[in-house]
């Protein structure tokens, strides 16, 4: 699910935003600022609500998730449903167990990437796997995505997918 912050102001051109009435958008568990050299922790007290700010602003959180609304079936929908609610709760930190080396969060088999030489191609192969196998590939693209943690990450997989095409040799 997503949250929406709606920023209020008076019609005051010393208040933040010149008194505008400010929506933000997307799901705060996710995003954390991009504050190059410094620490973890420095990047956690930079996000939105450790800013002074933050009393200043109303949270609104969406509660129909329009991806399952829309699907084509009731057995893809529940599929979906069930990722879904699985997420959320890692997100509200419902999910998984404390151990004296962090916290342990269970990845269903149907999800997790157990057989693998190669990472970047294990991935690729799982997510995409109608590429290996030579069929049509163009709903499969639009589809799916790859999340990655760094943009190193994400260079190595671009950089992996494009060798598999045949106009990029």
């Amino acid at each position: 699910m997503h949250d929406i912050l709606r920023f209020n102001n008076t019609d005051s051109l010393e208040q933040p935003f010149g008194g505008k009435t400010i929506v933000f958008g997307g799901d705060f568990r996710q995003i954390l600022s991009v504050i190059p050299k410094v620490s973890r922790q420095e990047i956690v007290n930079a996000t939105i609500n450790l800013s002074y700010l933050w009393d200043d602003y109303k949270l609104l959180t969406l509660s129909k998730n329009m991806r399952l609304k829309s699907s084509d079936s009731n057995s893809r929908s529940s599929e979906l449903k069930e990722f879904a609610d699985w997420i959320l709760s890692i997100g509200d930190g419902n999910q998984g167990s404390r151990s004296n080396t962090g916290e342990k969060v269970v990845i269903p088999d149907d999800i997790l990437v157990s057989d693998w030489v190669d990472p970047i191609e294990a991935i690729c192969r799982v997510t995409y796997h109608e590429i290996f196998s030579g069929r049509n590939i163009d709903q499969q693209i639009e589809d799916r995505a790859i999340l990655a943690p760094t943009l190193q990450l994400v260079d190595e997989i671009n950089n992996y997918m494009m060798s598999l095409n045949p106009a990029e040799a």
